[in-house]
């Protein structure tokens, strides 16, 4: 069970506000399954069957503003910031781009009659206000 999603072609980025959560336009590689799922255009990825999941994010980013910044995303599960699942780089102007990349775990709990375990993961541009070139989301399942 996997997906891969991503943004448009980088000759149209994609300005983000601080604090933004990323779109992702396009599905690509994708499993049939309805475990990880993803609507083409929306923020967020929902992950449905309990499991152990690689999450991926890279992009390649500058900063929207007139001096020098910092650029970074950050993953949210259910709302809250995942540990470790944060990058952040400085850019100097909007010409200035620079990759940015995490992977991380997120486990997901079974659910039964009375617990909802459905995760939603979204990515959001904690930097300052930026220009997204490209942006990738991969999300697998790797175990039970």
């Amino acid at each position: 069970m996997a997906l891969q999603t991503y943004t448009s072609a980088p000759e149209t980025p994609i300005t983000y506000a601080q604090n933004a959560n990323i779109t992702f336009e396009i599905n690509g590689e994708n499993s049939t399954s309805q475990c990880v799922i993803h609507s083409p255009g929306a923020q967020t990825v929902t992950i449905k069957r309990a499991g152990l999941y690689l999450v991926s994010f890279d992009g390649i980013v500058a900063n929207n503003t007139s001096a020098s910044g910092n650029v970074g995303v950050q993953l949210f599960s259910n709302g809250n910031a995942v540990a470790y699942a944060k990058c952040v780089a400085t850019s100097g102007s909007a010409t200035d781009v620079v990759p940015l990349q995490f992977s991380t775990y997120v486990r997901v709990l079974p659910s039964c009659a009375s617990i909802n375990n459905t995760t939603t993961l979204t990515v959001s541009n904690v930097g300052v206000e930026a220009n997204y070139f490209l942006s990738n989301l991969m999300v697998a399942r790797v175990s039970n």
